[in-house]
């Protein structure tokens, strides 16, 4: 009997995602891999597989600081994608992390079953995006309001990571919703060490939407007492950070390292950190939290407290959310911290691909 052949496509290359498409290729699904290295930020390890992977280039990195050279950029992209989907010939495409303009393109006379696997309200955080003048935010949100609309339509199923999202879809689309929350890839876990330093760390890309002056206050904090401070992340935000605080002896800087490197990093930490901007709270749910789950770290969330992560934190009782000084008082607090860690383990053995892929199949 023919297998349906599948292209998982997520524009950022993320971990988790590609260890989805090597468990479709473990349970021996026709299964293809896409992303483009192009957009800056963690990668998974391509190394040592054997699934079929692709990286789709325009020749350089998404400018995500001009709206216009960015808007072009995706033209690029999306017919490159178009192109390649065409040679594949997928009876199934899950799109994860895609940019909805190249989600548009790519639609357009498609011949195969498409999942959209909704990471971001990309609507709701346009009118909010500093580098989008506010006298055309209004107009450039109702049009990619529309847009996800016909992409709602157009979809055999959505996917989304928080069933908080769920207002965001249109009513006439809900039963096509099914919510499976993101999770840590567990590869490289052999290298989580049970060796805890004095220190915190953030790991991930900081964009807009990641709150440059909260994470810049908590490294002042972090110093002050007495703790290092590790950053892994690169770009124009994050040079920005490694600069202001480079003379500082317990402060370390890094660009994006190997997975299993950034694994050892975050294991060892004492602490790990993710921070989210008030307009970005509703609209996002940064993976790298759920990494730091799995690496049995402590969690300190700044963000809103209605938040998924922050009920997460706080309901399972793996960290502090917006107390800087709680969280420090908790790792100095033996009987606190032993809780913690406790609670965290708890939290990451639920992190089990093979009931995602067991997800995702019943979708299909």
């Amino acid at each position: 009997m023919k297998k349906n052949k599948i292209v998982i496509h997520d524009f950022c290359g993320h971990p988790f995602t590609f260890e989805l498409a090597e468990e479709f290729f473990k349970q021996s699904e026709n299964i293809h891999y896409l992303y483009t290295n192009d957009d800056v930020g963690p990668k998974a390890d391509f190394n040592n597989t054997n699934c079929k992977f692709t990286n789709i280039s325009v020749g350089y990195n998404i400018p995500k600081t001009n709206p216009f050279r960015r808007f072009i950029w995706e033209i690029r992209y999306a017919f490159l994608l178009r192109r390649k989907l065409a040679s594949i010939k997928p009876d199934y495409l899950i799109c994860s992390n895609t940019p909805i303009i190249v989600l548009l393109i790519i639609l357009i006379g498609k011949k195969f079953k498409f999942i959209w696997w909704v990471q971001d309200i990309f609507s709701e955080a346009a009118i909010k995006l500093k580098v989008i003048p506010k006298v055309i935010r209004y107009p450039v949100y109702k049009i990619l309001q529309l847009i996800e609309l016909i992409i709602s339509k157009k979809s055999s199923s959505i996917i989304l990571i928080s069933d908080n999202f769920r207002i965001f879809v249109n009513e006439k689309y809900h039963k096509k919703i099914k919510v499976i929350e993101n999770w840590p890839s567990s590869n490289h876990s052999d290298m989580i060490s049970n060796k805890k330093i004095k220190s915190i760390i953030y790991a991930g890309t900081i964009g807009f939407k990641h709150g440059n002056e909260k994470i810049s206050e908590t490294i002042r904090h972090t110093l002050k007492k007495n703790f290092k401070f590790i950053l892994i992340s690169q770009g124009k935000n994050a040079d920005a950070l490694k600069r202001k605080f480079a003379k500082h002896k317990n402060f370390h800087g890094y660009d994006f390292i190997p997975y299993s490197d950034l694994i050892k990093k975050i294991s060892m930490s004492m602490g790990a950190l993710f921070v989210l901007d008030d307009s970005a709270s509703r609209l996002s749910i940064p993976s790298k939290a759920y990494t730091y789950i799995l690496c049995r770290t402590p969690v300190l969330g700044i963000c809103d407290p209605s938040h998924h992560l922050a009920k997460t934190i706080n309901k399972n009782n793996i960290g502090i959310v917006n107390d800087l000084d709680a969280f420090f008082k908790g790792i100095n607090n033996a009987e606190i911290y032993d809780s913690w860690m406790e609670n965290i383990a708890s939290c990451s053995d639920n992190f089990k691909i093979n009931k995602k892929y067991k997800a995702f199949k019943k979708v299909l």
